[in-house]
């Protein structure tokens, strides 16, 4: 699994993630703008995408990953215009 994290992580996190066969990647040398982290994300095409509270992650992100990332166990509700995941 291709995981994707927004800011720097743990380098023991980092090492148990790449010993359980996981590619890792992170960002840690800047905070992204939402649209550098749109083309981060579209570029990269992580199975899995862990961000902050600081990033906003909107339909335009989500739409980045693509719709093969998102299978069946995620469904996206806009409320008051911002998208919020659910685990179904």
């Amino acid at each position: 699994m291709k995981i994707y994290f927004t800011r720097d992580i743990p380098e023991t996190a980092y090492h148990m993630l790449r010993a359980a066969g996981h590619s890792v990647l992170v960002n840690a040398a800047q905070v992204l703008s939402h649209d550098e982290l749109v083309r981060e994300v579209a570029k990269i095409q992580p199975d899995a995408l862990v961000t902050t509270v600081d990033d906003k992650v909107d339909t335009a992100v989500l739409d980045a990953v693509g719709p093969h990332q998102l299978g069946d166990e995620l469904t996206i509700d806009v409320v008051e215009r911002e998208p919020v995941a659910h685990r179904v």
